[in-house]
């Protein structure tokens, strides 16, 4: 892991990173790599349709636009998203 927000430096976990993971799966990788209260802080700054989708979605899909919007306002690239989406896809409850 880097020190930047956990990430892998050597490359995806997956050849594909997955279309979608549970709201726990996705939580708990965010919190993992040190970025839940910023994303936190994202949702409380986006617009009202952001907000609900964030706080009523069951899973996250990865080419959402909530996914998109809230990658966007922490500066995350596409790799680092596929790197989150990878490790969440690990994480059982």
């Amino acid at each position: 892991w880097t020190a930047e927000a956990g990430f892998r430096s050597h490359g995806p976990l997956f050849a594909d990173p997955p279309l979608s993971v549970s709201r726990f799966q996705a939580r708990a990788a965010l919190r993992e790599a040190g970025l839940l209260e910023a994303i936190d802080a994202a949702v409380a700054a986006a617009g009202p349709i952001t907000q609900e989708a964030w706080a009523s979605a069951m899973s996250f899909e990865r080419s959402s636009p909530t996914i998109a919007a809230l990658a966007a306002a922490l500066g995350l690239g596409e790799a680092e998203i596929d790197a989150l989406f990878a490790r969440a896809a690990t994480i059982s409850a």
